[in-house]
C-alpha cells in the first residue's frame, strides 16, 4: 500500500499446505486494483484491472483478467464494471459481482464467460461479503 492509501499488486503467495511449501508468483500487469482470487478451476487467479477509457486520469470500468501458476495472463473479460466488494467472486468461483459498466446498477456476472446472469437497481451504499 502507498502513502496515500493506494495499492498496487504485485503478486500472490500460494501456499500449499498439504506439502508446507510456498511460492511468490509475481504478476507484471499494471493496474491491478482488487484482490486476487481463485476461479473455479482451482488453477487460475482473477483480479480487476482498471480502465481509464476517456484519458482523464480516473478510471471507469475495470476489466477482469485471470493468470495461470506462473503469472501469465490466460484470460480476460473487457468492459464487466469495477468489482463490488472485497470478496466480490463467488464462493464457488462462478459468479462475480460488479459495476455494472456505464449503469447506475449492479451486475452478476459468470465467470467463466463473463455472461451478464443478472442486474438489479443500486439502492445501497455499500456491498459487504
Amino acid at each position: 500500500m502507498f502513502a496515500d492509501g493506494e495499492f498496487q499488486v504485485a503478486g500472490a503467495l500460494v501456499i500449499r499446505s498439504g506439502s508446507r511449501s510456498s511460492r511468490f508468483v509475481p504478476l507484471r500487469d499494471e493496474g491491478l486494483v482488487s484482490r486476487l482470487h481463485w476461479n473455479a478451476d482451482g488453477e487460475t487467479m482473477a483480479a480487476a484491472v482498471a480502465l481509464d477509457t476517456d484519458g482523464d486520469g480516473v478510471w471507469e470500468t475495470a476489466e477482469l483478467r485471470s493468470f495461470d501458476g506462473r503469472g501469465h495472463q490466460v484470460g480476460r473479460l473487457p468492459k464487466v464494471g469495477a468489482p463490488m466488494a472485497d470478496q466480490w467472486i463467488s464462493p464457488s468461483g462462478r459468479r462475480f459481482l460488479a459495476d455494472c459498466a456505464g449503469r447506475p446498477a449492479l451486475c452478476v456476472h459468470e465467470t467463466s464467460s463473463g455472461r451478464l446472469l443478472a442486474r438489479c437497481e443500486r439502492k445501497i451504499v455499500r456491498v459487504m461479503g
